[in-house]
């Protein structure tokens, strides 16, 4: 019984355990679907408002020297619009990103999540039937043992008083006829005895080995597959998740490095204007009058 109970128990404690790390992994696929799904909502509100607000400035009046084919990228209304252009593209790329939050973390982590539900079911069907199997394995080797302990306890006992009787001495009120019949009665009884115990002893021994031999495969075997079973390709999806996150991250990243990195060369030829160019500029801006001559005041 006490063989039973420890292994019911230890039984108990690796479903127990199995649980834990089946609901802490599954706790982990579901903080890695709600962040990709909030990370998404962040990012579309961000780029919908920023570009909401490129498009409010963009949509001003611009001189005609920045609606021209071929606008100076050192003019500063130029480097401004190409700015606010740049800006809505980066919003594109951030949208962008949203899709790849939902696409490639977001919906495959339900579904491994659903996956790994249905895989704790059968798990723990199959464990379930395993451990059945493997109490009643030691249920059996209880009982074995406990026949071989009788058995070998009357032997004992039967060999003992064989023993002594045949070690006392005649007694007043018994003949040696009658003795050596009970002499030859006990040999008898203890050679039964003896070869129950035998029998016994063998049927605990082999018992003995077919359970460790069960016990050894449960371990090594049922128990590993089980457990691997379990797992199913957590370790690679979420591998695989963590690389999308940091994939999307860097890409969209580098994307709006390599536009602005540009804008930033063009915003710093800005300030390399002559005189003579911001007079052109000047008059870029005020096509219809010309500025020739400087405005002479004269004594009245």
């Amino acid at each position: 019984v006490r063989l039973t109970q420890e292994l019911k128990h230890t039984q108990a404690e690796q479903m127990s355990q199995l649980q834990i790390k089946h609901q802490t992994e599954c706790d982990l696929l579901e903080d890695l679907r709600t962040f990709s799904q909030k990370r998404a909502a962040v990012e579309r509100d961000y780029a919908q408002a920023l570009q909401k607000l490129a498009n409010q400035y963009l949509k001003r009046e611009w001189p005609e020297s920045v609606a021209e084919k071929q606008a100076d990228h050192r003019n500063m209304f130029c480097v401004w619009r190409a700015y606010l252009e740049g800006t809505v593209q980066a919003t594109q790329f951030r949208l962008g990103a949203c899709d790849n939050y939902k696409v490639q973390v977001a919906d495959p982590a339900k579904m491994a999540r659903l996956q790994k539900e249905q895989q704790l079911r059968k798990c723990i069907e199959q464990l379930t039937v395993i451990q059945a199997e493997l109490q009643d394995s030691v249920k059996e080797l209880t009982k074995s043992r406990k026949k071989y302990q009788e058995a070998e306890t009357m032997a004992q006992a039967v060999r003992e008083k064989t023993e002594f009787e045949t070690k006392s001495k005649l007694s007043l009120f018994q003949s040696r006829s009658s003795l050596q019949r009970a002499s030859v009665k006990l040999r008898t009884k203890r050679s039964e005895c003896n070869s129950k115990a035998t029998h016994a002893r063998n049927d605990y021994l082999l018992t003995l080995a077919s359970s460790n031999a069960h016990l050894q495969r449960y371990y090594s075997t049922d128990l590993i597959d089980c457990i691997k079973v379990l797992d199913g390709r957590i370790y690679e999806q979420v591998k695989d998740y963590l690389v999308s996150l940091c994939q999307t991250e860097l890409e969209t990243f580098q994307a709006v490095h390599n536009s602005f990195s540009q804008l930033l060369n063009s915003s710093n030829r800005v300030s390399l204007f002559t005189l003579g160019l911001s007079c052109r500029v000047i008059v870029e801006l005020q096509p219809k009058h010309e500025i020739k001559e400087g405005i002479i005041y004269y004594f009245s």
